[in-house]
């Protein structure tokens, strides 16, 4: 699904394509060659059988490399293979869109919903990746409750049997409990810098047995885009390293019936504090939120008292319509926003009443009562076209 005039979405952003062209596609495309069925249609220019075809399978997933910032880079390795653009999902953010890499489904079916979310079933508002609450204190996982507990469809890796599975990820994650929920079936490779990185992929292809599915997920340039910006010079001496580096493992491959993907999460837009809208500030919304914001500064969900949703509605129009876009959540789940077909049921109570829908640069905050000022300069979650366009660059081992 796309902006158009077709769209009941058109005018918002560039809404996510699920129906071909989208990462959740490209994750049909390779559930499908892995033997998992997948509701959602196959990329058209990447068929299943091709794929299924290769003796390794490599999916390399650079968080935070965007279609723009890669077309902004001039020559580089990266930019000359074949590669086409995909949207990402919605929201455009990790905790999402990587969990639609490990379980091949959109957010409507996994109901992963952004960095904050609301977990009715806990009674808690989470930061899901380090699975915490949000106030802070002992993750989840010491109460007996796992990633896998709220995670609503699925992981691929716990569906297939046809190929040995692999998850390279940075040592810092690991063992996170993220990770071992949506790796579980799959062999980690923790690494600790680049060279490790690239090192961990080359012996799975050369030393592990065919045929092998690897995903690979590399964090450091959204980390970095955070800190210092997309448009950086730090960010794009990073993603420099990364090109050289990927260069010499394509070498390092060839001859090994190897195939390589390399896409992202989302991509990012740089945003300053003059472009922060502070909840506090504003005692009409806040006054009618009852919960904290949920999801991302980019795309927050808000939780309204029934009898002050007018209030609500006025004042984003009145006060903040120069910079968002406020639509009922349940429209945003009917139009398809989320993805196709049936919702996890727990959906609808993770993304609010309605979504307050940033519009470039400005990002939405609030803070609890324990929670310090905190600002990155990067960000993502929203339907700009420098967050949702992601690359999908092939390269042939």
């Amino acid at each position: 699904m796309q902006s158009n005039s077709a769209n009941p979405l058109a005018g918002l952003g560039v809404v996510p394509d699920y129906g071909g062209t989208g990462i959740t596609n490209l994750m049909a495309s390779v559930s499908t060659a892995l033997g998992a069925d997948s509701p959602y249609a196959p990329l058209g220019t990447l068929p299943p059988a091709k794929l299924a075809a290769r003796a390794h399978i490599v999916l390399v997933v650079i968080d935070g490399l965007g279609e723009a910032f890669l077309s902004a880079r001039g020559p580089c390795f990266l930019g000359e293979q074949p590669r086409q653009r995909l949207t990402s999902v919605f929201p455009s953010t990790t905790a999402s869109a990587m969990t639609t890499y490990y379980t091949a489904v959109a957010p409507q079916q996994h109901a992963i919903t952004g960095w904050f979310t609301y977990l009715r079933e806990l009674g808690s508002v989470a930061a899901v990746l380090p699975f915490v609450p949000r106030h802070g204190g002992e993750p989840f996982s010491a109460s007996g409750i796992g990633p896998g507990d709220i995670i609503a469809s699925p992981v691929l890796a716990a569906r297939v049997n046809t190929r040995h599975q692999h998850m390279v990820t940075a040592s810092y994650i690991a063992d996170s409990d993220f990770t071992l929920a949506t790796a579980a079936g799959a062999r980690r490779h923790p690494y600790e810098d680049l060279a490790g990185f690239c090192e961990a992929i080359a012996k799975v292809v050369t030393q592990t047995p065919a045929p092998s599915y690897t995903l690979a997920y590399w964090p450091q340039l959204d980390s970095l885009a955070h800190r210092f910006g997309v448009a950086s010079q730090n960010v794009a001496e990073h993603f420099a390293a990364i090109d050289a580096a990927l260069a010499q493992l394509s070498r390092r491959l060839a001859g090994h019936d190897c195939i390589v993907l390399v896409s992202a999460d989302h991509g990012l837009v740089d945003t300053d504090e003059q472009h922060l809208i502070e909840v506090e500030a504003h005692r009409p919304l806040h006054d009618a939120l009852v919960l904290p914001l949920c999801g991302e500064p980019r795309a927050a969900y808000c939780y309204v008292h029934a009898n002050k949703q007018s209030q609500f509605e006025d004042y984003v129009h009145s006060a903040l319509g120069h910079c968002c876009d406020v639509v009922s959540s349940e429209r945003l789940i009917n139009d398809g926003l989320f993805g196709q077909g049936p919702a996890a049921s727990q959906l609808a109570e993770r993304v609010g009443h309605y979504v307050l829908l940033m519009r470039a640069p400005y990002i939405i905050k609030d803070r609890l009562a324990n929670e310090r000022p905190f600002h990155q300069i990067g960000v993502h979650g929203g339907l700009s076209e420098r967050e949702m366009w992601v690359p999908l660059i092939r390269i042939a081992g």
